[in-house]
């Protein structure tokens, strides 16, 4: 099956998180706004992927969860998920 192009843009954004080239709080702000879309038109894969990744947000803006937590479970979701990581010189 064809990768869609919210597919595409969970992996960017989240590789530019982990790569240290979006912050967490541009991250929270662009995935809260396009998890509406990705849960009416999403892949199963992509349907998974946004809600896990909304469960580590969820659990950190909670206060549950430290900031390197968030970010070590969130490396683990981006393995699992076959995103590409690399690190970024911007901030």
């Amino acid at each position: 099956m064809p990768v869609s192009k919210n597919d595409l843009a969970v992996d960017e954004h989240l590789a530019r998180l982990l790569g240290h080239g979006e912050t967490l709080s541009g991250f929270a702000s662009w995935f809260m706004g396009a998890l509406w879309s990705i849960e009416l038109n999403g892949s199963d894969r992509e349907i998974d992927f946004a809600a896990r990744i909304q469960n580590h947000l969820f659990g950190y803006s909670s206060g549950y969860v430290p900031v390197d937590e968030l970010m070590a479970d969130l490396r683990e979701v981006a393995a699992e998920f076959g995103v590409e990581l690399r690190e970024s010189s911007a901030a």
